[in-house]
């Protein structure tokens, strides 16, 4: 029986890829004055990844590389790079059950799943209030898919 704690991330890696991959390209320049793109957010979630994993577990982060700022625009490498970044992830939330711990987090493997998600889901809000400022109409299976934890 696979653990709920890597079901979870999975579920949660599934929403990533169907939020991202399903965003116009248009709206990943969405921005509110000077702060941060649609797509810079995208790629924040993957940088953020990797700031985790280097000291975690640098051997699953030496094959990954952070989103430079002047691309994040391109759907393609948002989306592949937060498929690579949460499979690592996954990987590092196994072994950390087994060992009770992750490395450079003062929490449980368990509250560690939920930081995670937390603030991934915060910026996937952030993301939603930018193209909706920019006029740009999220589907509903992007929209209303991350609400699907069956």
């Amino acid at each position: 029986m696979t653990d709920p704690i890597l079901t979870t991330w999975q579920t949660h890696c599934q929403h990533t890829q169907t939020f991202t991959g399903g965003l116009p390209p248009e709206g990943l320049a969405a921005t509110l004055g000077t702060g941060r793109t649609a797509g810079a957010m995208l790629a924040h979630l993957h940088n953020n990844r990797l700031d985790w994993l280097q000291p975690a577990a640098p051997d699953l982060a030496q094959n990954l590389a952070k989103i430079p700022k002047e691309q994040t625009g391109d759907p393609a490498l948002l989306l592949a790079s937060l498929t690579a970044s949460g499979a690592a992830v996954a990987t590092l939330l196994a072994r950390s059950l087994e060992t009770g711990k992750v490395k450079a987090f003062s929490g449980t493997p368990t509250a560690f799943l939920a930081y995670l998600i937390a603030h991934e889901y915060y910026h996937f809000g952030e993301v939603g209030i930018l193209l909706g400022a920019a006029g740009i109409k999220l589907g509903n299976t992007v929209a209303y898919g991350i609400w699907e934890w069956k």
